[in-house]
């Protein structure tokens, strides 16, 4: 009997200044690239760095600098037709989770005689051509799919969040803290409870491995002991440097693992009402926490004594089995997330409880995520969203 299978084509460089040394030479990629990325990154040089590194490395950079937390398939079908026009062999993805995932889609499609909203509609793709080579360089340090074949793409038609398998992994991540030092105090808190709660669905899901459980524990453990240097000093390279190493772990916990309702509900939400997902993954924390604890407490407990021992306040906690109220694991992180300036309920966000529900269909159409959830009911994610509002 087979216990894991566990295979990363994807290559990965890791380093403080690995942008400044990228070698593809092993990389099948051409000459041409179009690269994928969020405007606001021109404001540091980012981007403008990236495409010389590429360019020193062989590659050849046109820019497609559209990408924002508004972004949808729409965008995807303007990069799709500028990279087709382009004759472009490779695509570069650079930014955050969502521009990774957009990334993906455009190396997936831009191949492709199938209509995307075919390709949406069903949530993956039947064709046999390959797609281009994708290559990312996340900019922030959790993005569980950034070393599989999956991704999550706003539909244009109705802002819904499509869960989508492109069929091919990148071919390769360059994972530089350095250009993690912009980010703000604030949104280098909430990447890392966003990060949190995918080790917390990845420990619960239903594809976890004792290999997976030994990479999201340690990374959790990494993300305790240093979310308070992160967020007082964002700019710090050391601090980037290992919230960036928890999410490569994460990543690499994802590959056999998944993200579950928590996750697809954060996406559901931020697309829809344009929010931060990173904002909404922090507020479902503590509530998929809490349904972890009561549902799988047992698989979950390893997880719990890594979160009192090094998470910023959780050391007067004395036990790992109570739910709810003052002194539980689940009470103690809202307190956590509230001291970081982060907001705790779904309505900090500004956002009405009957329009939140009406994204429950949107999330259930998410079928690998609530499958990894262990069947979660649209009644369940109902109720999550009530009790985070």
């Amino acid at each position: 009997m087979i216990e894991l299978f566990f295979h990363i084509p994807t290559r990965v460089f890791f380093g403080k200044d690995v942008l400044s040394h990228i070698d593809l030479s092993d990389i099948p990629c051409g000459e041409r690239a179009i690269l994928i990325t969020e405007g606001v990154l021109n404001e540091w040089k980012i981007i403008d760095r990236v495409k010389e590194s590429l360019r020193l490395a062989g590659l050849h950079c046109i820019v497609f600098d559209e990408i924002d937390t508004e972004s949808t398939s729409m965008q995807v079908e303007k990069a799709v037709r500028l990279a087709r026009a382009s004759h472009t062999d490779t695509v570069v993805g650079l930014g955050g989770v969502h521009a990774l995932s957009i990334a993906r889609f455009i190396a997936r499609m831009t191949t492709s005689s199938g209509d995307l909203y075919s390709v949406l509609n069903r949530g993956g793709y039947s064709e046999s051509r390959d797609p281009l080579p994708c290559i990312e360089i996340p900019t922030t340090c959790r993005d569980p799919f950034l070393l599989t074949d999956r991704c999550i793409i706003a539909d244009a038609r109705n802002r819904a969040a499509r869960f989508i398998k492109t069929g091919n992994p990148s071919a390769a991540a360059f994972i530089d803290p350095i250009i993690m030092t912009t980010l703000s105090a604030n949104y280098t808190a909430a990447t890392m409870f966003d990060a949190l709660l995918l080790a917390v669905e990845g420990v619960v899901s239903a594809g976890s491995s004792f290999l997976s459980d030994a990479l999201f524990l340690r990374a959790s453990e990494i993300l305790g002991g240093n979310i308070e240097n992160a967020y007082s000093n964002p700019s710090d390279p050391e601090a980037q440097q290992l919230a960036a190493q928890a999410g490569l772990l994460i990543s690499a916990g994802m590959v056999s693992a998944s993200p579950g309702a928590g996750y697809g509900i954060a996406h559901a939400i931020s697309g829809r009402f344009l929010v931060p997902q990173s904002f909404v993954s922090t507020i479902m924390l503590p509530h998929i926490l809490n349904r972890a604890m009561h549902n799988l407490g047992e698989k979950i407990s390893p997880l719990l004594t890594v979160l009192i021992n090094t998470f910023p306040g959780m050391g007067d906690i004395t036990t790992i089995n109570t739910t709810e109220g003052e002194g539980s694991i689940p009470e103690a992180l809202r307190h956590l997330i509230a001291s970081f300036n982060l907001p705790v309920r779904l309505s900090d966000l500004e956002l009405k409880q009957n329009e939140l529900l009406s994204i429950t269909g949107s999330v259930m159409e998410m079928k690998e995520l609530m499958q990894a959830s262990g069947g979660i009911s649209s009644d369940d994610i109902a109720l999550l969203i009530r009790n985070a509002f």
